[in-house]
């Protein structure tokens, strides 16, 4: 009886290396990580462990020395700075830690710079403008943002950083990346904010990986990985 193939993980990284300094012998090793689509894992692990190393190979901002590094299916390592760069445009939405809102747009327009770098999440938001601000409102209002004319400065904390998770959202990406992304939120919102974040993530079987320092929140979450399991800082 014939089976399905398995589908792949919204990403996935192996054997990873990386050295900031190519002629140090202090290298960031990291033995595998996955996600799969509409798995919501939580990545801890003390100061200086390598959680933004992470985040900067795993997103193409750094690139690795060895190892294979995948979202939705395609290679992050191994490519240019550019394909890197259109590539996460395409394929991760990201949070992060203070908001990184525009001070004067509207969230709206915050939203809609989610798809500014990528055709392909302005496709999939709608097939005009018109439409494509519709997706950004629908999303705002998932999150509770009802006021979406004002400037994006006059918000409080809480909702800036619910801009910020929308904008994420914007067309759809496959994988969603958080950084310490509650860190300025009190308990109340911070919970909020995970539930809303997360019923997206189940309803649109995006992949989702938050770094954070937070081990309350880890009940929320499918899988906790303590990175100092997965990965470390050592000679070459």
């Amino acid at each position: 009886m014939p089976t399905d193939d398995p589908v792949p993980p919204t990403c996935q990284m192996q054997d990873v290396a990386f050295r900031y300094d190519p002629s140090s012998s202090d290298r960031f090793q990291l033995s595998d990580l996955a996600v799969q689509a509409g798995e919501a894992v939580l990545l801890t692990g003390p100061s200086g462990t390598g959680k933004s190393t992470l985040l900067g190979l795993l997103c193409g901002v750094l690139a690795a020395e060895s190892g294979r590094i995948h979202v939705d299916g395609q290679a992050m390592s191994g490519q240019s700075g550019s394909q890197r760069d259109r590539l996460r445009a395409e394929k991760i939405g990201y949070i992060f830690q203070n908001s990184n809102l525009v001070p004067y747009l509207s969230p709206t327009e915050n939203v809609l710079l989610g798809g500014q770098f990528s055709k392909a999440r302005r496709d999939k938001a709608g097939a005009n403008a018109q439409a494509r601000r519709d997706h950004a409102t629908a999303l705002l209002e998932r999150f509770g943002i009802t006021d979406i004319d004002r400037a994006a400065a006059t918000l409080s904390v809480g909702q800036q950083q619910r801009v910020a998770a929308a904008r994420a959202q914007f067309g759809a990406p496959p994988l969603l990346v958080a950084d310490e992304p509650t860190a300025a939120l009190d308990h109340v919102n911070r919970d909020l904010f995970f539930e809303t974040v997360l019923s997206t993530v189940r309803a649109e079987q995006t992949g989702l990986l938050v770094v954070s320092h937070d081990l309350s929140i880890a009940h929320l979450f499918d899988r906790q990985i303590e990175l100092t399991s997965i990965a470390k800082w050592g000679a070459a």
